[in-house]
């Protein structure tokens, strides 16, 4: 029987890496492979595919191609299967590298020794051969299609010389055409190719960027990637005749953003100019799936143009080692990126739900998870200048090793203004009809009036980030048609339109409208509150929340605040060192400072007053009825074994015999407990130190009064045993009465 294949440790230090030999055979036959470790100078065509279930469940059989190598086996993925029968040739053998079989997947020393080199295995191959997935009806729909729609944009792009100057503007941000396609699309066809999980897989970004050609094969069909991509992006340029939900549809997005990195000679990055950064590769990689989300840094790292030689000496921030931890990995790849453009565009990525800013993880990291809850729609903040021209000092950035909390990131800046109020945020609800927006539009409305004196004009700027329909700077004559618009629906009654709802909708999804204590109007974070701070960072494009803390800040995210977008602000502020820590290090506080904020919101509102009132009375009512109980008692003349008043001293145990000083003691606490919510624990001990000052005083006081009620007791004892007595001698003497009455009759007779 033959026995599992046993890995062979390769040698890290000459690049070594396996190579597979696939043997040539029919479609439906078994695999049979050779596996040989070699190095990089080798011939050899890579396959790049979407893994699917990574459970190895499928058998191949392998040997190491020596002259008496025994049969062996390896359990593979299903797809890896898959891929390699599609690829296999029928009369010849193909060597092929294949990251499930290549690199031994048990090993995370090994596997990180080969993501490291994976650039180069990339790069040193003679073609990456692309397994979209088998045929499924569509496919051939789709094909028939592309080739129409590759003709048409090689007509209008001048043999495609032209597509950057036509698909981007200088910045490097996409434009869109008012014009219609001219071509009939299927396409329920085109989202089946395009949607399938290759498109959305993270590595591909470095595996189809770096090789020198990509085939894709698609069941029986076989093209080129970059066919496939160019028709997504001139789909992509005439969006707007196009369906919403195609727009916005992650397998179009993916294929339109992978065309930036496969066309080296007229796409975003074919120019000196403009370079593959981590900023934007992460931002690339958002909408992008991995089962490790440390992938997100090590399957970009190494990239054309991502390694300058002013950040060589950070490179070991990201270089892969899957034996680093998420955090780790997290906070390494920010420094790196703020290192790397010597700016702070990392941040804007970093978004923050209620939960993930009071989790234990770090505040000022970005986030590698892909979580889409917790991910707000990312702005383009390239038309900003907030620091105005002011970088980052790469000394705060990374400091010299041991001097400093790796859960620490040192920014200077200024503070600009301090958040007073925040509206709801824009949840997904909010633009899902006309009604729901205009209740939302309405509170934003009521925020403006009441805090700020800008015109409406200036609160529609602020929706919108500052921005045009055509990601342009919003012109005066814009922002005066929005709130026209705004104006003219209010007189006839009727909804805003559907086209500026979808304006709003882009820039304030899932973030809220807060008011500043200089009476600015801004767009941040829907976690932003009151007392936050707006500050302005060096080599920051736009202005970013802090929340300040003990000795620290929380970063909580970038916003858009009118009137200081453009460099205005520096000007005016004192700068200062601003450390963000990690949020591990104050989660209770922060959640005492929510609980606090919540009793004090509570305590401060109508019901809340009515609840105080209420107990107070009943307090009151409680200490009355005990002194009417205690004078009727004293009236009715009760001995004061039987009265119901306790001991009057309240540290003796039968002080809380009687439910009104219970009452009284729980009205007590009950009072401390919110006072130690609204004013905090250090705060509240300071004053009870001085409670416990007066209650020295009280309890001397009480000490002579307990004197003073012993000895009245002793008396009233006294008084009773005399009485005792008096009524036994009177008893007595009752009897010594009849005796001689007695007597005295017995001697008449």
């Amino acid at each position: 029987m033959p026995k599992p294949y046993v890995y062979r440790n390769l040698d890290p230090e000459h690049q070594e890496i396996r190579l597979l030999e696939v043997l040539p055979d029919k479609y439906h036959k078994p695999l049979k492979v050779v596996i040989r470790p070699t190095s990089l100078h080798a011939k050899y065509e890579t396959i790049s595919y979407a893994w699917g279930d990574p459970t190895p469940s499928a058998r191949i059989a392998v040997s190491d191609g020596g002259l008496f190598s025994r049969k062996r086996y390896l359990l593979v993925p299903a797809q890896t299967e898959a891929a390699l029968k599609r690829v296999r040739l029928p009369d010849s053998s193909r060597v092929v590298w294949i990251d499930a079989v290549c690199i031994n997947q048990a090993n995370d020393e090994e596997r990180g020794q080969q993501v490291a080199i994976m650039s180069d295995i990339y790069r040193s191959s003679n073609r990456n051969l692309i397994f979209v997935g088998d045929e499924d009806g569509l496919v051939e729909s789709a094909v028939g299609d592309m080739n129409l729609i590759y003709d048409e944009m090689r007509l209008r792009t001048d043999d495609f010389t032209a597509v950057r100057s036509v698909l981007y503007y200088d910045e490097g941000y996409y434009r869109h055409s008012e014009e219609s396609l001219g071509v009939q699309l299927n396409l329920e066809a085109f989202v089946d190719l395009i949607g399938r999980p290759w498109f959305s897989r993270l590595w591909v970004l470095q595996e189809v960027s770096l090789a020198s050609e990509n085939r894709c094969y698609a069941g029986k069909y076989e093209f080129d990637l970059l066919f496939v991509l160019r028709v997504a992006a001139w789909l992509n340029y005439h969006r707007t005749s196009l369906p919403t939900e195609f727009a916005w549809n992650t397998g179009f997005r993916n294929a339109t953003m992978l065309l930036d990195h496969v066309d080296h000679q007229h796409g975003i990055f074919s120019t000196k100019t403009t370079r593959r950064t981590l900023y934007n590769l992460l931002l690339d990689s958002t909408l992008r799936q991995t089962s490790d989300p440390r992938d997100r840094v090590f399957g970009v790292f190494g990239l054309p143009g991502q390694l300058p030689d002013s950040c060589r000496h950070a490179a070991h921030l990201v270089t892969p080692d899957y034996r680093r931890d998420i955090t780790e990995v997290q906070r390494n790849a920010t420094r790196y990126a703020i290192l790397e453009e010597n700016a702070l565009n990392v941040l804007t990525l970093v978004n923050h739900s209620e939960a993930s800013l009071a989790s234990d993880v770090c505040s000022w990291a970005v986030r590698l998870g892909g979580n889409k809850d917790d991910e707000p729609a990312i702005l383009q903040w390239e038309l900003y200048n907030a620091a105005s021209g002011r970088v980052v000092d790469p000394r705060l950035v990374l400091p010299d090793a041991g001097l400093h909390d790796s859960g620490i990131l040192s920014l200077s800046g200024i503070v600009s203004d301090v958040v007073v109020e925040t509206s709801e945020a824009f949840a997904p609800e909010s633009f899902h009809s006309a009604e729901t927006f205009e209740r939302a539009l309405l509170t934003i409305e009521d925020l403006a009036s009441r805090r700020t004196t800008i015109s409406k004009e200036t609160m529609f700027r602020v929706l919108v980030a500052g921005r045009s329909a055509r990601s342009e700077q919003l012109t005066d004559l814009e922002a005066h048609e929005m709130a026209a618009s705004r104006d003219s629906c209010k007189v006839s009654r009727l909804p805003v339109s559907e086209e500026l709802r979808l304006r709003i909708s882009t820039f304030a999804w899932e973030r809220c409208v807060f008011a500043t204590a200089k009476g600015a109007l801004g767009l941040g974070p829907a976690v932003i509150a009151a007392g936050d701070l707006v500050t302005v960072l060096d080599g920051g494009v736009v202005p970013y929340v802090l929340r300040p803390e003990t000795s620290s800040y929380q970063f909580v995210g970038a916003c858009y605040v009118h009137g200081i977008m453009d460099g205005t602000a520096v000007q005016e502020g004192q700068k200062q060192i601003f450390d963000l820590r990690a949020e591990m290090m104050h989660q209770t506080t922060s959640r005492v400072s929510i609980v606090r904020s919540e009793t004090k919101d509570y305590l401060t509102s109508r019901y809340g007053h009515y609840s105080i009132l209420a107990l107070v009375s009943v307090d009151v009512t409680a200490t009355f009825a005990e002194l009417v109980l205690d004078v009727l008692i004293c009236e009715a003349r009760i001995p004061l074994k039987r009265r119901y008043t306790s001991p009057r001293r309240p540290w003796h145990p039968k002080y809380f015999g009687t439910f009104f000083h219970i009452l009284d003691a729980t009205i007590i606490i009950t009072a401390f407990i919110l006072d130690v919510l609204l004013k905090g624990i250090v705060d509240d001990i300071s004053s009870l130190v001085i409670v416990l000052r007066l209650w020295k005083v009280v309890k001397i006081i009480g000490e002579m009064s307990a004197a003073t009620q012993a000895r009245l007791e002793l008396l009233e004892e006294k008084v009773i045993e005399l009485e005792n007595e008096n009524e036994k001698l009177r008893g007595e003497i009752d009897i010594l009465t009849r005796m001689q009455e007695q007597a005295e009759s017995t001697s008449t007779q």
